[in-house]
């Protein structure tokens, strides 16, 4: 009774146990060690046609530690080994004594077996079960023994295994067994004995692929293949290990201090009493591949800290090495190949190819989870599952039947509803709603189908920031008699560098027009003046006469700074002022790393306190006249200014997030194409009366919330030959800081990465029947992208902002700075069921009042459905790149010579 109690804590039963109808046949089959991407080898032809006539997963995860006994019994009763009790191959217990999976007497003895396994569960529902070699068959688990059950014995000819469960299959409907097992150990042997890339290895793999060439042969030849369900799995992975990485207890600490259960690769110990804390701090401090846990403090990943026959002390080697000691290094030496290491390491990932009525064909889907399994046959037998960690929903996409795998609207706004709401405050960098964001983005990839991203396996990227809130005063002598002095109405200081403080006592003051210098020469607002050191003045936008001139974010300022002036005042006009002076009083956040570049100090001039820089009213206006023309000249401005920048600093480090779909090609799984969205928003403003939080519904709420269902559409379908990365990036409105980051340290060289495709934003409002790809025709992505609109019957349209330069304004942006093509599309403005000009004239009312504010929150009348049709056709698009034969390019035109070269220069980076 203890022992079924702790076995079911934590356990549940699957929420959607729905019989297949009228019941079907499944045949397990065990490839002991044949790590997932051995498929892909020449020497398994048979395997390679069961996947195409079936269903594959891009690998299977296996349960913590990796290793055979607790993961077979793990894929027969859906239950972490910390709940079925099989903790490991060698184990203790309190009341049972010693565990080894070469003791006979305790292998049979059901004591240790907690939960029911499939066979169990078949035959207490009147179906019959055979076991051909699996751990736990041979005990009588719930009472009984399966129908038919061989005692394991290795040297059991291979060929005889599969003709014995042909003959058991081919007995009449109603005697045959329902469920069979079989079992061999030839790849986990070789894998051993000579390392997971020998060619003994590769001769395993050819033995036990004939014997599922043999095995299907008899199948058609008995007519079975319309009822029996195969399903082809391995327990684990394999990875190379060598007498050079060992980690030697006895170098560390006393190991009469000790009691060893088990080595390695996961070490069990219980220290002697009195010893815990000393063995503990000496360990876990010894090796930096070594990793140290304290029961109960193990990662809530591994699943592996709820049971009586786990120690006090879990010892975890990194993939590939060995925990040992001295003498029993002395007295063998490690083998060649391991595995039970971390189950999130690539190395561990088991095989899974299944067949049948019951699957789908010529689908590969994302990588799953073992404990999925149990409720997978109890569907497939039409059985009601014993409670149990697994979830059908996770694998109901390897059936045939599945649902439909286009995006959804309700999915979407689920998402969005969540991200914007109130709870999430804001979600800015280094607050608590970041840890909720971050958190539930997490979550929602991995109930995608995405696996962890980062190249230690781990979800997040951490991204250290440096948050600076701008303050300070400025005064300005229009003479030695005449001083006027500029509050928080009039202007506002900021700076795009993160230095300290700063002072300028007496600083000249210049008018550069509006501070646009063309390369081609035709337009120079600095022509013949001096600015280094100076306070330059300059109006926003473009005059209606610089034709041609689009302006990026910035810009002005940049011309400003490459000229040397000390700051810059940039006159706005009040739709301006509303727009840009939100960024000015909140905190700017920076990439630590770039926190020692100093930048220009800005100021936002309220076109009312305009006047106060020439003198007054009259001379501003003819000032602006003279700034139209491009014959304009800049000049000096009377008087001087005090400015002293007083900024508040404080770190932060926040998160990208990073899912990861692995490509299905052996060659091509290597490049990725990512995909971006930003997460984070503006937090709250508590200086503010009334609502305070900046919720970011449409910017990027609904972007993210497109991205996540973007990806469960691209896992639920068939598997792209190139990897796709899902980037849920942080402080984007802080400067592309998490992308640029991300572009710094790359989970793939950036020479593999082909293409860029990017979410800002969405479509909230309803179907449209055009899109827009901003930045223009720069990339041959545009044309994927139009193709797959046209395949939807819908058309691109310019972007109808050009003047805003959004392409410059969102993460792709990063992308594109070190070469890599990159595409940002967003809403189309032909709604379908509206006037011509609704959704500009939406738009239009967006920018003006919402963008960046407070109101940016999910409204009553919100239509998802055109949102939904955008993330059909990017999940396309990402489909066509990731498949197609050769990579993405930039379109040979000007605005695009500075990608082309970066890209051209990170290529031959080696």
């Amino acid at each position: 009774m203890l022992l079924l109690t702790a076995c079911a804590g934590g356990s549940r039963v699957d929420p959607t146990p729905v019989p297949a109808a009228g019941g079907g046949t499944v045949l397990l089959i065990s490839l002991d060690g044949f790590r997932w991407d051995y498929l892909d080898r020449a020497v398994a032809p048979n395997l390679q046609a069961l996947a195409r006539g079936g269903v594959r997963a891009q690998w299977m995860t296996p349960a913590f530690p990796s290793l055979t006994f607790p993961n077979h019994y793990t894929m027969v009763t859906g239950l972490y080994p910390e709940h079925h009790g099989i903790v490991a191959n060698t184990m203790r217990d309190a009341a049972l004594g010693a565990f080894r999976i070469s003791d006979t007497t305790a292998v049979r003895d059901a004591r240790w077996w907690g939960g029911e396994p499939i066979w169990r569960t078949a035959q207490r529902q009147g179906k019959h079960a055979a076991a051909f070699f699996w751990p736990g068959s041979e005990a009588p688990i719930g009472g009984a023994m399966p129908w038919r059950s061989m005692a394991f014995n290795d040297t059991f000819p291979n060929a005889a295994r599969v003709d014995s469960v042909l003959t058991w299959l081919s007995r009449p409907r109603g005697e045959a067994p329902s469920v069979v097992t079989l079992y061999y150990s030839d790849v986990d042997h070789a894998g051993h004995d000579f390392g997971p890339d020998a060619p003994q290895t590769d001769s395993a793999i050819a033995r036990v692929d004939s014997m599922v060439g043999r095995l299907m042969a008899g199948l058609a030849a008995g007519k079975l293949t319309d009822r029996v369900n195969v399903i082809v799995v391995s327990d684990h992975g394999m990875i190379a290990t060598s007498a050079e990485r060992v980690i030697k207890l006895d170098d560390y600490i006393s190991l009469a201090d000790i009691d060893v259960v088990d080595w390695s690769p996961v070490g069990t110990i219980i220290p002697k009493p009195g010893k815990e804390t000393a063995v503990y701090d000496a360990l876990v401090r010894a090796h930096p591949r070594l990793k140290v846990y304290r029961k109960g403090e193990v990662p809530a990943r591994l699943h592996f800290n709820n049971h009586a026959r786990i120690t006090p002390l879990v010892l975890v080697a990194d993939p590939g090495w060995t925990i040992a000691s001295t003498a029993r290094l002395a007295a063998r030496r490690p083998n060649a190949g391991g595995h039970g290491f971390d189950n999130a390491a690539r190395e561990m990932g088991a095989l899974f190819v299944a067949s049948g009525p019951a699957f789908r064909q010529g689908v590969t889907v994302a990588p799953f989870e073992n404990i999925h399994l149990y409720s997978l046959m109890a569907h497939i037998l039409g059985v009601t599952p014993a409670p149990n960690d697994g979830s059908l929903d996770s694998v109901r996409t390897l059936l045939r039947g599945a649902p439909e795998q286009g995006a959804s609207a309700d999915r979407i706004r689920g998402h969005l509803i969540t991200l914007a709401s109130d709870a999430y405050e804001g979600r800015q960098p280094g607050t608590r709603g970041d840890t909720l964001a971050t958190r539930y983005v997490q979550r929602a990839m991995a109930s995608a189908g995405l696996s962890a991203g980062s190249a230690d396996a781990t979800w997040f990227q951490s991204v250290s920031l440096l948050g600076v809130t701008p303050g300070g005063t400025v005064r300005r002598w229009q003479d030695s008699a005449t001083r006027s002095t500029f509050g928080a109405s009039d202007l506002l200081l900021w700076t795009r560098g993160m230095d300290g403080p700063r002072r300028l006592d007496t600083g000249d003051v210049v008018f550069v027009g509006h501070g646009i210098v063309t390369a081609d020469g035709r337009w120079d607002d600095y022509k013949g003046i001096d600015v280094r050191g100076k306070v330059v003045v300059l109006l926003g936008g473009v005059p209606q006469a610089a034709t041609g001139v689009s302006l990026a974010p910035g810009e002005q300022q940049r011309t400003a700074t490459a000229r040397g002036a000390w700051a810059v005042a940039m006159i706005v006009n009040p739709a301006q002022w509303a727009q840009l002076s939100p960024a000015f009083r909140r905190e700017t956040v920076r990439l630590a790393a770039d926190t020692s570049v100093a930048g220009t100090l800005e100021i936002l001039v309220h076109p009312d306190a305009a006047t106060r820089f020439f003198g007054d009213g009259t001379a501003l206006a003819a000032a602006r006249s003279e700034a139209a023309q491009a014959s304009f000249r800049p000049r000096a401005l009377p008087g001087k200014v005090f400015v002293d920048y007083l900024p508040r600093r404080r770190a932060v480090v926040s998160p990208n997030v990073l899912g990861l779909l692995a490509g299905s090609d052996p060659t091509l799984r290597d490049e990725v194409v990512v995909v971006t969205a930003h997460w984070d928003h503006f937090g709250r403003n508590p200086t503010l009366t009334g609502d305070q939080i900046f919720n970011g519904a449409f910017d990027n709420a609904v972007g993210t919330a497109s991205m996540l269902e973007m990806a469960r559409v691209l896992a639920a379908g068939p598997r792209p030959k190139r990897s796709v990365l899902f980037v849920a990036t942080t402080a984007e409105e802080s400067g592309l800081l998490g992308a640029t980051w991300y572009t710094r340290q790359p989970r793939f060289p950036l020479a593999k990465t082909v293409a860029a495709v990017n979410l800002d934003a969405g479509n909230p409002w309803g179907r449209t029947r055009d899109v827009i790809v901003l930045g223009g025709a720069l990339s041959s992505l545009d044309s994927i992208f139009g193709a797959v609109a046209a395949a939807q019957g819908r058309r691109v349209t310019p972007d109808p902002y050009p003047e805003q330069g959004f392409y410059r304004r969102s993460d792709h942006f990063a992308f594109a700075r070190v070469g890599i093509p990159a595409m940002f599309t967003a809403t189309g403005m032909d709604f379908v069921g509206r006037p011509a000009g609704w959704g500009k004239a939406l738009f239009d009312r967006y920018l003006a009042g919402t963008y960046h504010s407070p109101s940016d929150e999910v409204g009553g009348d919100w239509d998802l459905r055109g949102g939904a049709e955008d993330v059909d056709a990017l999940a396309e698009t990402v489909r066509r790149i990731a498949n197609a034969a050769g990579r993405p390019t930039w379109n040979n035109q000007p605005e695009t010579a500075a990608f082309r070269a970066a890209q051209a220069a990170q290529r031959k980076t080696p």
